[in-house]
């Protein structure tokens, strides 16, 4: 537990009580509005990791050329699954997973080189789909995380307006 005065900043190494080198999500609660960020150290470079809201539909992220990506997620109470598909530059499949997150716990997937970006399909809630959150993270050179979040739909319908004859 940590206590932060109103107006003030608090920082928590965690470095000691992660483990190396495995997936994971780190889950604030409070009573209270708070921001909060994790800033993780590779090599030179400083990334920042920021809150991440339930996938409530299909989301995306663009693949980095050069850079290792790899699709976080972290399943709510309960578990979850999620359809992953990487496509090319020009809109073709060039691989693809499904994915299913026991409760409380992150899965991650990476996709094939030569994938320009990823897609990620959140179940249905009756369909296997527990609450999902997630992330593509970026090695190479560097490090960077991008929160997945629903992509904007927008469907458009013919319109009847009345009209005098």
């Amino acid at each position: 537990a940590v206590t932060v005065a109103p107006g003030a900043v608090e920082t928590v190494d965690l470095s000691k009580v992660l483990p190396k080198k495995e997936p994971l999500a780190i889950r604030l609660r409070s009573r209270v509005p708070v921001v909060a960020s994790v800033r993780s150290v590779t090599g030179d470079d400083h990334s920042y990791a920021t809150p991440v809201a339930p996938l409530v539909g299909p989301a995306a992220a663009p693949l980095v050329k050069g850079a290792d990506a790899t699709v976080q997620l972290t399943a709510g109470a309960v578990a979850a699954k999620a359809t992953v598909t990487a496509y090319d530059a020009t809109g073709s499949k060039v691989d693809g997973t499904t994915l299913t997150v026991k409760a409380t716990a992150t899965a991650t997937w990476s996709p094939k080189k030569g994938a320009a970006y990823v897609v990620v399909e959140p179940a249905s809630r009756g369909n296997g789909g527990g609450t999902l959150h997630g992330a593509v993270t970026y090695a190479g050179g560097g490090a960077a995380s991008v929160p997945l979040t629903a992509l904007p739909l927008r469907v458009e319908r013919r319109r009847v307006h009345p009209g005098l004859r």
